[in-house]
């Protein structure tokens, strides 16, 4: 794997399994306003190692367009080390070795979509691989694994599929590697929990680019009841954590019950009023106060 941008792949402190839109929009850049650097692997397909290793190798960064509340469109850049796909067995064995090469490595990224997020799914696998080579690589840690799909409980559901025992079979180890294997899970891995909120779609006419609201306050919330998190994440933009166990469940209420539930309200208005984007709303003499009354005389009781 060649290094973006003049880096070098021991500077990774961030492996990701991913490459989708919603993760290069939250996590990604809160891993690099930590002073972290990532890497970043296409599960399907190789659209964005092409990207990277085509137009924009020697930036070594991808964009992201933030459309602000006037309906200003600003592009923004965020730098990856270097970038792959699992999709051809070059690229798998290329993700195997990583954690070799990796002596900074805390936090692995997993941006798949809910189909992925199953037991024997190929993510899962994908992920177990990974895990066990970090395992064979002596990989100290502590590894946080850091999801960015809102399942609730995604940090326990994680770690359940990729040590599933049929997940486990795969790995052809004898029996007691297996157990030094789950035994390495518990002491140095933790599987967060986690909440993400940033509306993301795309660029017109470039799938590859981002196109996202502002970064929420709360645009990555992460349960680390044991505090191995890194300490830098705390400070990026937009990262909560939560420390007491089961207060993330509320920030999936506001999220899944209360922000989603205004959204589709906000919708069939905009469809209504024949509005092409979110931005007209802001200045719409009704669309404001009828969420207002929406959430007070529906939502709130």
């Amino acid at each position: 794997m060649e290094p973006l941008g003049g880096a070098s792949l021991a500077e990774a402190s961030c492996v990701c399994l991913g490459s989708g839109r919603f993760l290069r929009a939250v996590l990604v850049p809160a891993v690099e306003a930590a002073g972290l650097k990532s890497i970043v692997f296409q599960t399907r397909g190789d659209s964005f190692p092409s990207m990277m290793y085509g137009p924009r190798k020697a930036l070594g960064t991808y964009e992201v367009d933030t459309v602000e509340f006037d309906g200003r469109v600003l592009t923004s850049t965020h730098p990856v080390v270097a970038a792959g796909t699992l999709g051809n067995t070059e690229g798998q064995a290329t993700w195997l070795s990583l954690p070799a090469q990796l002596p900074n490595l805390r936090v692995i990224g997993v941006g798949v979509t809910e189909a992925g997020l199953a037991p024997g799914s190929p993510a899962m696998k994908d992920l177990a691989r990974f895990l066990f080579a970090c395992y064979k690589a002596n990989v100290q840690g502590p590894l946080s694994v850091i999801n960015t799909d809102n399942m609730p409980g995604n940090g326990p559901k994680i770690q359940s599929f990729v040590t599933d025992p049929a997940v486990l079979a795969e790995l052809q180890q004898a029996e007691e590697d297996k157990a030094s294997f789950l035994f390495y899970l518990s002491a140095k891995v933790v599987f967060h929990s986690t909440m993400v909120d940033r509306i993301t779609s795309q660029r017109t006419g470039d799938g590859d680019v981002p196109r996202a609201e502002p970064l929420p306050k709360k645009a990555l919330v992460i349960e680390d009841l044991t505090g191995v998190l890194h300490s830098s994440l705390e400070q990026a933009p937009g990262v909560v954590v939560r420390r007491v166990a089961g207060e993330i469940e509320v920030d999936h209420q506001l999220k899944l019950r209360i922000a989603n539930a205004i959204h589709t309200a906000m919708v069939y208005c905009m469809a209504l009023g024949r509005m092409p984007d979110t931005s007209a709303c802001i200045a719409h003499p009704l669309i404001l106060p009828y969420i207002h009354a929406l959430y007070q005389e529906d939502i709130l009781p």
